[in-house]
Protein backbone atom coordinates (compact mmCIF):
# COMPACT_ATOMS: atom_id res chain seq x y z
CA UNK A 1 0.00 0.00 0.00
CA UNK A 2 1.50 3.59 -0.86
CA UNK A 3 2.12 6.02 2.26
CA UNK A 4 3.42 8.19 0.47
CA UNK A 5 4.15 10.28 -2.49
CA UNK A 6 6.41 12.95 -3.26
CA UNK A 7 6.68 15.56 -6.57
CA UNK A 8 9.69 17.13 -8.37
CA UNK A 9 10.65 19.44 -10.58
CA UNK A 10 12.78 18.96 -13.21
CA UNK A 11 16.31 19.78 -12.72
CA UNK A 12 16.28 22.06 -15.53
CA UNK A 13 13.20 24.21 -14.39
CA UNK A 14 14.01 27.90 -13.27
CA UNK A 15 11.73 28.68 -10.97
CA UNK A 16 12.93 32.70 -11.33
CA UNK A 17 12.17 32.51 -14.92
CA UNK A 18 9.52 34.95 -15.65
CA UNK A 19 7.96 33.01 -18.80
CA UNK A 20 7.77 30.24 -16.34
CA UNK A 21 4.89 32.35 -14.06
CA UNK A 22 1.67 30.52 -13.28
CA UNK A 23 3.39 28.02 -14.99
CA UNK A 24 3.88 23.81 -13.80
CA UNK A 25 6.43 21.91 -14.72
CA UNK A 26 6.13 18.01 -15.90
CA UNK A 27 6.71 17.25 -12.30
CA UNK A 28 8.52 13.97 -11.59
CA UNK A 29 6.15 11.76 -9.18
CA UNK A 30 8.12 8.74 -6.45
CA UNK A 31 5.94 6.91 -3.83
CA UNK A 32 6.64 5.44 -0.49
CA UNK A 33 5.24 1.62 0.02
CA UNK A 34 5.87 -0.08 3.23
CA UNK A 35 9.82 0.28 3.68
CA UNK A 36 10.67 0.34 -0.02
CA UNK A 37 11.40 4.33 -0.59
CA UNK A 38 11.65 6.07 -3.53
CA UNK A 39 9.25 4.31 -6.12
CA UNK A 40 8.88 5.08 -10.05
CA UNK A 41 5.10 5.65 -11.28
CA UNK A 42 6.03 3.14 -13.74
CA UNK A 43 6.90 0.34 -11.82
CA UNK A 44 3.83 0.64 -9.66
CA UNK A 45 1.15 -1.73 -10.21
CA UNK A 46 -2.89 -2.65 -8.84
CA UNK A 47 -3.06 -4.72 -5.66
CA UNK A 48 -3.11 -8.36 -6.38
CA UNK A 49 -5.77 -8.91 -4.27
CA UNK A 50 -8.14 -6.47 -5.74
CA UNK A 51 -7.23 -7.76 -9.19
CA UNK A 52 -8.97 -11.32 -8.46
CA UNK A 53 -12.14 -10.57 -6.72
CA UNK A 54 -12.94 -9.01 -9.96
CA UNK A 55 -11.45 -11.37 -12.80
CA UNK A 56 -10.66 -14.34 -10.72
CA UNK A 57 -7.55 -16.25 -10.42
CA UNK A 58 -7.36 -17.74 -13.83
CA UNK A 59 -4.77 -14.99 -14.99
CA UNK A 60 -2.59 -16.04 -13.20
CA UNK A 61 -2.66 -19.38 -13.61
CA UNK A 62 -2.07 -17.91 -17.08
CA UNK A 63 1.21 -15.56 -15.55
CA UNK A 64 2.70 -19.05 -14.57
CA UNK A 65 2.35 -20.93 -17.68
CA UNK A 66 3.66 -17.87 -19.95
CA UNK A 67 6.58 -17.87 -17.80
CA UNK A 68 7.23 -21.54 -18.16
CA UNK A 69 7.52 -20.79 -21.94
CA UNK A 70 9.61 -17.80 -22.28
CA UNK A 71 11.56 -19.74 -19.67
CA UNK A 72 11.62 -22.64 -22.20
CA UNK A 73 12.45 -20.23 -25.73
CA UNK A 74 15.04 -17.99 -23.97
CA UNK A 75 18.77 -18.85 -24.93
CA UNK A 76 22.41 -17.67 -22.97
CA UNK A 77 24.09 -17.97 -26.73
CA UNK A 78 25.42 -15.18 -28.34
CA UNK A 79 23.92 -14.86 -32.27
CA UNK A 80 21.31 -17.05 -31.24
CA UNK A 81 17.66 -15.61 -32.34
CA UNK A 82 16.71 -16.30 -29.15
CA UNK A 83 19.22 -14.84 -26.65
CA UNK A 84 18.72 -12.80 -23.52
CA UNK A 85 19.99 -10.01 -24.86
CA UNK A 86 18.28 -9.83 -28.37
CA UNK A 87 15.31 -11.39 -27.48
CA UNK A 88 12.01 -9.19 -27.21
CA UNK A 89 10.40 -10.73 -24.57
CA UNK A 90 7.26 -8.62 -23.74
CA UNK A 91 6.20 -9.02 -27.28
CA UNK A 92 6.12 -12.82 -26.51
CA UNK A 93 4.32 -12.60 -23.67
CA UNK A 94 1.90 -10.09 -25.21
CA UNK A 95 1.47 -12.48 -28.17
CA UNK A 96 0.85 -15.39 -25.65
CA UNK A 97 -1.89 -13.34 -23.62
CA UNK A 98 -3.83 -12.44 -27.02
CA UNK A 99 -3.66 -16.08 -28.10
CA UNK A 100 -5.14 -17.22 -24.27
CA UNK A 101 -7.68 -14.24 -23.89
CA UNK A 102 -9.17 -15.18 -27.76
CA UNK A 103 -8.85 -18.75 -27.63
CA UNK A 104 -12.78 -19.90 -27.78
CA UNK A 105 -12.17 -22.09 -24.51
CA UNK A 106 -11.99 -18.93 -22.57
CA UNK A 107 -14.79 -17.04 -23.73
CA UNK A 108 -16.86 -16.35 -20.33
CA UNK A 109 -13.45 -14.59 -19.08
CA UNK A 110 -13.07 -12.35 -22.49
CA UNK A 111 -16.30 -11.10 -22.22
CA UNK A 112 -15.94 -10.32 -18.39
CA UNK A 113 -12.61 -8.84 -19.54
CA UNK A 114 -14.13 -6.45 -22.10
CA UNK A 115 -17.60 -6.14 -20.10
CA UNK A 116 -18.35 -2.09 -19.58
CA UNK A 117 -18.15 -2.46 -16.38
CA UNK A 118 -14.60 -2.98 -16.07
CA UNK A 119 -13.57 -0.34 -18.33
CA UNK A 120 -10.35 0.81 -19.84
CA UNK A 121 -9.08 1.18 -16.39
CA UNK A 122 -9.81 -2.11 -15.68
CA UNK A 123 -8.45 -4.00 -18.32
CA UNK A 124 -5.00 -1.79 -18.00
CA UNK A 125 -4.32 -2.30 -14.73
CA UNK A 126 -4.62 -6.23 -14.80
CA UNK A 127 -2.32 -6.28 -17.94
CA UNK A 128 0.03 -4.22 -16.57
CA UNK A 129 -0.05 -6.36 -13.43
CA UNK A 130 0.24 -9.67 -15.48
CA UNK A 131 3.18 -8.28 -17.31
CA UNK A 132 5.35 -6.98 -15.14
CA UNK A 133 7.39 -10.11 -14.54
CA UNK A 134 8.25 -9.53 -18.78
CA UNK A 135 8.72 -6.11 -18.61
CA UNK A 136 11.42 -6.48 -15.74
CA UNK A 137 13.05 -8.99 -17.74
CA UNK A 138 13.85 -6.87 -20.80
CA UNK A 139 14.50 -4.03 -18.37
CA UNK A 140 17.75 -5.68 -17.66
CA UNK A 141 18.68 -5.86 -21.31
CA UNK A 142 18.42 -2.02 -21.45
CA UNK A 143 21.65 -0.33 -21.67
CA UNK A 144 20.50 2.74 -20.16
CA UNK A 145 19.85 0.89 -17.00
CA UNK A 146 22.91 0.64 -15.03
CA UNK A 147 21.20 -1.54 -12.23
CA UNK A 148 21.20 -4.64 -14.65
CA UNK A 149 23.27 -3.52 -17.49
CA UNK A 150 25.96 -6.72 -17.66
CA UNK A 151 26.87 -5.73 -21.50
CA UNK A 152 30.08 -4.12 -20.31
CA UNK A 153 30.92 -5.99 -17.65
CA UNK A 154 33.84 -8.23 -18.23
CA UNK A 155 33.64 -10.44 -14.60
CA UNK A 156 30.59 -12.25 -15.95
CA UNK A 157 30.89 -15.39 -13.78
CA UNK A 158 29.19 -18.45 -12.36
CA UNK A 159 27.76 -16.46 -9.80
CA UNK A 160 25.84 -13.89 -12.37
CA UNK A 161 24.16 -16.63 -13.79
CA UNK A 162 23.76 -18.20 -10.63
CA UNK A 163 21.42 -14.64 -9.99
CA UNK A 164 19.62 -14.62 -13.16
CA UNK A 165 18.88 -18.33 -13.58
CA UNK A 166 18.18 -19.09 -9.89
CA UNK A 167 19.79 -22.44 -10.71
CA UNK A 168 22.77 -24.41 -10.72
CA UNK A 169 23.30 -24.40 -7.30
CA UNK A 170 26.14 -27.02 -7.57
CA UNK A 171 28.84 -25.36 -9.61
CA UNK A 172 29.21 -22.04 -8.11
CA UNK A 173 29.03 -24.13 -4.42
CA UNK A 174 31.98 -25.87 -5.60
CA UNK A 175 33.50 -22.47 -6.72
CA UNK A 176 33.02 -20.83 -3.24
CA UNK A 177 34.47 -23.30 -1.66
CA UNK A 178 37.57 -23.70 -3.11
CA UNK A 179 38.25 -19.69 -3.43
CA UNK A 180 37.65 -20.08 0.43
CA UNK A 181 39.68 -23.19 1.26
CA UNK A 182 42.90 -21.92 -0.89
CA UNK A 183 43.63 -19.19 1.77
CA UNK A 184 42.34 -20.58 4.65
CA UNK A 185 44.92 -23.38 4.22
CA UNK A 186 47.50 -21.23 3.15
CA UNK A 187 47.07 -19.03 6.44
CA UNK A 188 46.89 -21.89 8.65
CA UNK A 189 50.02 -23.63 7.00
CA UNK A 190 51.71 -20.58 7.95
CA UNK A 191 50.76 -20.12 11.51
CA UNK A 192 51.78 -23.93 12.32
CA UNK A 193 55.63 -23.40 10.47
CA UNK A 194 55.77 -20.24 12.69
CA UNK A 195 54.93 -22.02 15.95
CA UNK A 196 57.32 -24.84 15.29
CA UNK A 197 60.48 -24.43 17.16
CA UNK A 198 62.51 -27.56 16.98
CA UNK A 199 63.83 -27.54 13.21
CA UNK A 200 64.27 -31.49 13.76
CA UNK A 201 60.12 -31.69 13.19
CA UNK A 202 60.57 -30.03 10.10
CA UNK A 203 63.46 -31.59 8.45
CA UNK A 204 64.34 -35.18 10.29
CA UNK A 205 67.83 -36.10 9.62
CA UNK A 206 66.50 -38.05 6.88
CA UNK A 207 65.61 -35.48 5.39
CA UNK A 208 61.76 -36.09 4.58
CA UNK A 209 59.11 -34.30 5.63
CA UNK A 210 56.94 -35.99 8.41
CA UNK A 211 53.31 -37.23 7.21
CA UNK A 212 51.27 -35.17 9.56
CA UNK A 213 53.51 -32.19 8.15
CA UNK A 214 51.97 -32.81 4.55
CA UNK A 215 48.38 -32.66 5.30
CA UNK A 216 47.93 -28.80 4.38
CA UNK A 217 49.95 -28.69 1.30
CA UNK A 218 48.23 -32.19 0.03
CA UNK A 219 44.80 -30.04 0.77
CA UNK A 220 46.33 -27.20 -0.86
CA UNK A 221 47.37 -29.36 -4.22
CA UNK A 222 43.88 -31.15 -4.29
CA UNK A 223 41.77 -27.76 -4.28
CA UNK A 224 43.58 -26.42 -7.40
CA UNK A 225 43.48 -29.75 -8.71
CA UNK A 226 39.66 -29.15 -8.03
CA UNK A 227 39.46 -25.65 -9.42
CA UNK A 228 41.47 -26.06 -13.21
CA UNK A 229 38.92 -29.76 -13.36
CA UNK A 230 36.18 -27.31 -13.01
CA UNK A 231 37.65 -24.60 -14.87
CA UNK A 232 38.23 -27.38 -17.36
CA UNK A 233 34.76 -29.12 -17.62
CA UNK A 234 32.90 -25.39 -18.36
CA UNK A 235 35.42 -24.23 -20.80
CA UNK A 236 34.69 -27.77 -22.83
CA UNK A 237 31.41 -27.88 -22.06
CA UNK A 238 31.32 -24.22 -23.53
CA UNK A 239 33.29 -25.20 -26.81
CA UNK A 240 30.88 -28.17 -27.21
CA UNK A 241 27.97 -26.06 -27.93
CA UNK A 242 29.85 -23.93 -30.59
CA UNK A 243 31.10 -26.81 -32.26
CA UNK A 244 27.86 -28.15 -32.33
CA UNK A 245 26.34 -24.88 -33.71
CA UNK A 246 28.84 -24.30 -36.01
CA UNK A 247 28.34 -27.91 -36.93
CA UNK A 248 25.07 -27.25 -37.63
CA UNK A 249 24.89 -24.44 -39.64
CA UNK A 250 27.39 -25.79 -41.74
CA UNK A 251 25.74 -28.76 -42.65
CA UNK A 252 22.79 -26.23 -43.59
CA UNK A 253 25.24 -24.70 -46.01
Amino acid sequence: MITRSFKKAPDEWDWNDPQNKDKEPEWTFTYNAGNIRNIKHDDLRAPEAGLKLIFGCRPWVWQQWAILKVEDKLRFQRGHQNDFATMDVQKLSAALWDQWLNDERNKDFHDLFYDERVGEWGRTALVNHIQKPFQLIDKMNDKEDTEWNFSEDDNINVFTYLSLLGGGLSIPLVVLLIQVAIPTILILESNKRSTIINEDSICPNNGDLLPNDLLYTKGLALCIFLYYTFRYVINMSSNKYQILRFLHVFLRL
